[in-house]
């Protein structure tokens, strides 16, 4: 996409609403110029960042969760925890049939939905029209999250 050769291992989309938002670290090993590829690097070494990082002491217990296309809640955490963020597809599409099942907790458990990509909305109401309505009515949490991606919510 976007006449660029991105290593799967680091390919992201990086705005939920923008077609043309796949990034790579440290970018594009190639790009596609005139219908040939030219290639800038090899791929770059694996490297393990996360291995000596201490993590405070939580007081609340949110998890946050990543959805999919045929993505299998794991309904036990709502008992819990004390809030829910979901990582959901582009704009926080989630499917019907996770919408039903997560609704009837949302009057117990702040659920929150935002986008999986690293920016952008967790809903779109220009090209899918009503969606923030489809998920504010069932009670679910948009407004004050607008562009924070899972982490940052």
């Amino acid at each position: 996409m976007n006449q660029s050769v991105i290593p799967a291992r680091y390919v992201s989309k990086t705005d939920s609403q923008m077609i043309g938002s796949f990034q790579g670290y440290p970018g594009p090993m190639a790009q596609i110029r005139s219908g040939h590829v030219m290639w800038y690097y090899d791929l770059p070494p694996l490297q393990d960042n996360f291995s000596q990082v201490e993590a405070a002491p939580l007081s609340k217990n949110v998890p946050i969760l990543i959805t999919g296309i045929s993505y299998e809640f794991p309904m036990k955490i709502l008992e819990d925890c004390d809030g829910v963020i979901l990582g959901a597809m582009g704009t926080g599409s989630l499917s019907d049939s996770l919408l039903e099942q997560l609704t009837p907790w949302t009057r117990r458990v702040p659920i929150v939905i935002v986008t999986r990509c690293s920016h952008g909305m967790g809903y779109d109401d220009e090209f899918y029209k009503k969606s923030r309505e489809k998920y504010t009515e069932r009670g679910f949490l948009l407004l004050g999250y607008e562009n924070l991606n899972f982490v940052q919510a």
